[in-house]
C-alpha cells in the first residue's frame, strides 16, 4: 500500500495516507530514533528514546514491547553521601513522567520509592543524611518535594528566582542554592513546607547569601562558590562573614556561558569551571580563571567533580560518555572513552568507598560502573 507512509520525528509518529503529501500525527510526545512496518504494513515498529519500543497499527494505537529490554533512561540521579551502595534514580515511565528508584545494593536490585507517585520532568535528585536520611527532588517546573525513605512524599517551597543549581555540604548540613535571583541557603533539616499563598520572588524560608544572577555552583567542604555573567561570589558556611553574606567579586578571565563547577575539599584548594567546550582553573578561590589544554578539544561537557578517592584528581564528563581526568592542578590529563555504553551520558558520581570507580547515569543504558584506572 505505497500510499502510506509512516515517519518518525523528535515530536511523535506521523502517518500518511496520501503517499506522503500530508501527515497527521499518530502518536505524540515521543522522539522518534528509527521506524519500521512488517512484511504486511499491518504492524508498525518504533523505537523511542522515552518508551523503548512501540508497536501498533493503522487504526490501533500504539502500546510499549520492552519486555526483556533491560535500558533505562535516568534524567536525574544521586547516591548517599559517601556511599555509593545506596543509590536514588528518576527513571522515565512515559514522555516527562518519571518514577523515583532505590537501590540499597549499589544498583543490583531497584524497588520503587513513593509507589504510586509521579514526578513531572525531574531536574536534581539529592540525596541528604541530616537530621533523617531524605530525598531531594526538584522539577523542570519549579517545584520542590522532600521524600522520606518511607515513601512519603511532602511539596516543598522553593527558593525564589529560577533555579540553576543546587548542592549540599554535607559536613554543615546545608542545602545551598543558584538561580537568576541569588544564592540561598537553607538548613537540611528545616527545609520550608510549601505555602499556597506565597508571592512570588518571597524568600520563603530560604536565606539570601547573595543578590544577583548565578548560573554555576560548587561546594567543597563546608565552603562554597558560585558563577554568574561577569560576577562570583563566595564563602563558608561554618565560618561565614559578620553578616552571613557572600564575598560578591569581579572573576577575571572566566568565560560566558559557564554551566557547572567544583570546588576542591581544602579551604585553600583550587576550582574548576566548564562550558560546553571548555574547562577553566583557578588557583586562587575563583578570582583569576585560565583555560586548560585537553588531549583533545572538548565537546558537550555535562558534569565535572573532584575525584574524592585520589587527591588533587578532578574528573569530566561529556555528553558522549568520554571521561577527562586532570591532575597537576590541570596541567595532565588523559581521557577514557572506550565504553560505548556510556553515550549519552548525563551525570557521574564517585565515592571515596570505591576509590578509582564511577557511576554514569546514561539516557538510555541505565546507570554504569566505570573504572578511572
Amino acid at each position: 500500500e505505497p500510499n502510506k507512509v509512516w515517519a518518525g520525528t523528535r515530536g511523535g509518529i506521523y502517518r500518511s495516507g496520501d503517499g506522503g503529501n500530508s501527515f497527521g500525527l499518530a502518536f505524540g510526545g515521543v522522539s522518534v530514533s528509527g521506524i519500521a512496518t512488517d512484511t504486511t504494513g499491518a504492524l508498525i515498529f518504533a523505537g523511542t528514546e522515552e518508551l523503548g519500543v512501540l508497536t501498533g497499527s493503522d487504526g490501533q494505537g500504539f502500546r510499549e514491547s520492552n519486555t526483556g529490554l533491560n535500558a533505562a533512561r535516568i534524567t536525574a540521579f544521586d547516591a548517599m553521601p559517601g556511599d555509593l551502595r545506596v543509590l536514588f534514580a528518576a527513571r522515565t515511565e512515559k514522555p516527562g513522567t518519571q518514577s523515583l528508584q532505590m537501590s540499597a545494593d549499589a544498583g543490583r536490585v531497584w524497588t520503587q520509592l513513593a509507589p504510586g507517585k509521579r514526578f513531572d520532568r525531574v531536574r536534581f535528585l539529592r540525596a541528604l543524611q541530616a537530621p533523617q536520611p531524605l530525598l531531594l527532588v526538584i522539577g523542570e517546573d519549579g517545584r520542590w518535594w522532600k521524600v522520606s525513605m518511607s515513601g512519603q512524599a511532602e511539596a516543598l517551597a522553593p527558593p525564589p528566582g529560577r533555579l540553576a543549581a543546587v548542592e549540599v555540604a554535607h559536613g554543615a548540613g546545608v542545602v545551598v542554592c543558584a538561580t537568576d535571583a541569588g544564592l540561598f541557603s537553607v538548613p537540611a533539616g528545616g527545609l520550608p513546607p510549601a505555602r499556597p499563598a506565597a508571592a512570588k520572588g518571597e524568600p520563603n524560608g530560604w536565606y539570601q547569601l547573595s543578590a544577583g544572577s548565578f548560573g554555576a555552583l560548587a561546594v567543597g567542604g563546608d565552603s562554597y562558590l558560585a558563577l554568574g555573567p561577569g560576577l562570583a561570589a563566595r564563602g563558608s558556611l561554618s565560618a561565614p562573614s559578620a553578616d552571613g553574606r557572600a564575598e560578591q567579586f569581579l572573576p577575571e578571565g572566566l568565560s560566558a556561558g559557564v554551566i557547572g563547577a567544583t570546588l576542591g575539599p581544602d579551604p585553600g584548594g583550587d576550582a574548576y569551571a566548564f562550558t560546553h567546550d571548555r574547562i577553566l582553573v583557578s588557583l586562587d578561590r575563583g578570582a583569576t580563571w585560565s583555560a586548560v589544554e585537553l588531549p583533545w578539544p572538548a565537546k558537550d561537557l555535562r558534569a565535572m567533580a573532584f575525584d574524592p578517592g585520589k587527591p588533587g584528581r578532578v574528573v569530566a564528563l561529556d555528553s558522549y560518555g568520554v571521561l577527562l581526568l586532570g591532575q597537576e592542578r590541570g596541567r595532565q590529563w588523559h581521557a577514557l572513552g572506550n565504553d560505548p555504553w556510556l553515550n549519552p551520558a548525563q551525570d557521574f558520581r564517585m565515592s571515596a568507598a570505591a576509590p578509582n570507580l564511577a557511576l554514569v547515569a546514561t539516557l538510555g543504558h541505565g546507570l554504569r560502573v566505570v573504572s578511572l584506572h
